[in-house]
């Protein structure tokens, strides 16, 4: 009877001892893949973190050099373009059939300012104007007028200096007096260069009308002053910069002997050089 009880007591032992190993072994293997998952996942992230930190700077890198890359030929490109279209504008015929090409027109235009530089596409632009001036309603600020000034008879107008800067002998300018509600067609018959340049004069004629029929425009740096015979009256020109008046000279007199000075010192009779 007491074997029997100690067999018992021993397999109850045994069962005891395999429920705990089998117990310990389901809690390792269940375990094991939580360890691995939280090992894989903090690599990626590391790895992740380094790749980052390798591209950014080659990503900015690159994107300077491509965008010098791309910036420069462009900027290369349109110079190129600029040059060749004055190379271009130069070997084209012009306006006047005096001139062969645009290139004899701006030696000319050079040659009278003493060699000083013109900008040539400027000039090419202007000369295939018909006029050089346009009528404003208003007295443009600019010339500092009184309002007495202003309510005289002047003829308010926007003058493109280059457009007279560009006229050589044998050109034709629109000439418009809005006074005599009309528009001439004035012919450039001389050009003189005067005082190394800084001052040059155009004069000519205007067609179909009877004498007296000049006109005469003399250019300094700013300043441009000019008078247009006509039977009706004489006018006279002046601006400063592109903002100027054409009025009748008889509406200039105050006070029946004062002249309101036009600068005289642009009118001076020595010739340097002429076009003619």
């Amino acid at each position: 009877m007491q074997s029997k009880v100690k067999v018992f007591s021993l397999s109850i032992l045994v069962l005891i001892a395999v429920c705990s190993l089998i117990f310990y072994l389901s809690g390792t293997r269940s375990s094991s893949p939580q360890i691995e998952t939280a090992v894989s996942s903090d690599a990626v992230q590391e790895s992740s973190t380094v790749i980052t930190k390798e591209t950014k700077p080659s990503s900015e890198s690159n994107d300077k050099t491509q965008a010098q890359q791309s910036t420069m030929p462009v900027v290369d490109e349109a110079n190129d373009i600029a040059d060749r279209s004055l190379a271009s504008i130069l070997t084209e015929p012009d306006v006047n059939p005096d001139y062969a090409t645009f290139s004899d027109r701006i030696s000319t235009v050079r040659a009278r300012r003493n060699g000083q530089e013109v900008q040539a596409d400027k000039i090419w632009e202007a000369s295939k104007a018909d006029s050089a001036w346009t009528t404003v309603d208003e007295a443009p600020d600019s010339l500092n007028l009184t309002r007495e000034q202003e309510l005289d008879g002047r003829e308010f107008i926007k003058i493109d200096p280059l457009k007279i800067e560009s006229l050589v002998h044998g050109d034709t300018l629109e000439v418009t007096i809005q006074q005599l509600n009309r528009t001439f067609t004035a012919h450039i018959t001389d050009v003189i260069s005067e005082d190394e340049g800084r001052s040059v004069t155009w004069k000519g004629y205007l067609d179909g009308l009877d004498s007296p029929n000049t006109i005469t425009i003399t250019r300094g740096s700013n300043l441009i002053v000019g008078g247009i015979s006509t039977p009706q009256a004489l006018y006279s020109l002046q601006a400063n910069g592109e903002d100027g008046w054409l009025v009748d000279s008889s509406t200039l007199f105050v006070g029946g002997d004062e002249p309101i000075e036009v600068t005289p010192d642009m009118l001076d009779s020595d010739h340097d050089h002429s076009d003619s």
